[in-house]
């Protein structure tokens, strides 16, 4: 079902799954897509996440366009309106256009990798003979369980 929420004169249309109490998982399509995109497994996440797929600005349901497109103006319309959809300790996930805003825009561990790994040859001279502690890290990290992500044979 479509529900439609007003943020900076801006109305976002979204879909929703999953108990409010969970981390909120805020879903962004690529183009040319809408939320519908992520229809497929909407439910399945909402069983461990308070799981939110926008239609971005002017795509889709959602109606008018930001006073700017650069990628922090995108980026704050979105969290502006997951928190009255009730969304709390927002993780964020996206792809192609929907994956954007957030590389160079909020600071946040998960994903300052984006940047990092925008610098040519920085990456890998870095990295290079650490390659395991890297990845270890953001598996880690991102693991709903990290006990799954251990590299251990199951």
């Amino acid at each position: 079902m479509i529900e439609r929420i007003s943020v900076d004169g801006l109305t976002l249309a979204f879909r929703r799954a999953g108990d409010q109490g969970n981390p909120c998982l805020v879903l962004l399509h690529g183009w040319p897509q809408t939320g519908l995109a992520w229809e497929g497994v909407l439910p399945d996440l909402g069983q461990d996440f308070y799981a939110l797929a926008f239609d971005l600005p002017g795509v889709g349901d959602s109606e008018g366009a930001p006073q700017s497109s650069e990628k922090t103006a995108i980026a704050n319309v979105i969290l502006s309106a997951a928190e009255p959809a009730s969304g709390k300790r927002t993780i964020v996930a996206g792809y192609d256009i929907g994956g954007m805003p957030w590389s160079t825009t909020i600071a946040d561990p998960r994903i300052w990798h984006f940047a990092f790994h925008a610098v040519p040859d920085l990456p890998e001279l870095l990295v290079a003979s650490h390659e395991c502690a890297y990845f270890d890290f953001f598996y880690n990290l991102m693991a709903g369980d990290p006990r799954y992500a251990s590299g251990e044979p199951s």
